[in-house]
């Protein structure tokens, strides 16, 4: 079964746990965007929502937003992940109005608003950000690839009708907190599905190794 992202179902049970090892991982310093690489999230928008509804980044106040000039590659960067300049800068606690003119220059590291808006540039986009740069991308620091190695496990998958409540139950005997219940066998492999993605996805987030101080 591909643990490829489907989007959570947030009525599960196990919900509550991953949102708790979301604000675990970002309290550990991984961004919204590393850690919806991990994911394999297609882009950052539902991992951002969850995590700003979960009180795990702080909602942006509802103003008319003033408009920020920030360099084009940026701009691609941030579209590509599906996520605004804006909201950007408040996942990474930066003041999106200060930040925008210093990401146009080098790092200046007597600067704390340079520092810290650099820092997050090249945290999400080390790649872009050596070549933008003109540095190597050696030269920073790895974060996302910081993972203990995973074990890749066959497993199987049952499903059977449950004759006493005419409904069919799909379960992973490997993983007893991955079953499902459904009118149909279509209908309980899919719920079996987003159980093993919410499943796998607090493996992930469990198996990230604490960064350097």
């Amino acid at each position: 079964m591909s643990s490829e992202f489907l989007y959570w179902d947030e009525t599960s049970e196990q919900f509550e746990l991953l949102v708790s090892e979301l604000r675990r991982a970002y309290m550990d310093g991984y961004s919204v965007i590393e850690l919806a690489r991990l994911l394999h999230h297609r882009t950052a928008t539902k991992l951002y929502a969850v995590m700003r509804n979960s009180g795990i980044i702080a909602k942006i106040k509802r103003k008319r937003q003033k408009q920020h000039i920030i360099s084009a590659a940026l701009a691609t960067a941030l579209k590509k992940s599906g996520i605004s300049y804006i909201q950007w800068c408040s996942a990474h606690g930066l003041d999106a109005e200060r930040s925008a003119p210093v990401l146009f220059e080098c790092k200046d590291e007597y600067d704390s608003i340079s520092t810290s808006a650099h820092n997050a540039f090249s945290q999400d986009f080390p790649n872009l950000y050596a070549k933008y740069f003109g540095t190597s991308p050696s030269d920073l620091p790895e974060r996302t690839s910081q993972l203990r190695k995973e074990q890749k496990t066959d497993y199987s998958i049952v499903i059977v009708l449950n004759r006493k409540t005419n409904a069919y139950d799909a379960m992973i005997p490997e993983l007893p907190r991955c079953n499902a219940t459904g009118r149909n066998r279509d209908e309980a492999y899919l719920g079996l599905k987003k159980a093993y993605v919410i499943q796998m996805s607090i493996e992930k987030l469990k198996a990230l190794m604490p960064k350097d101080p």
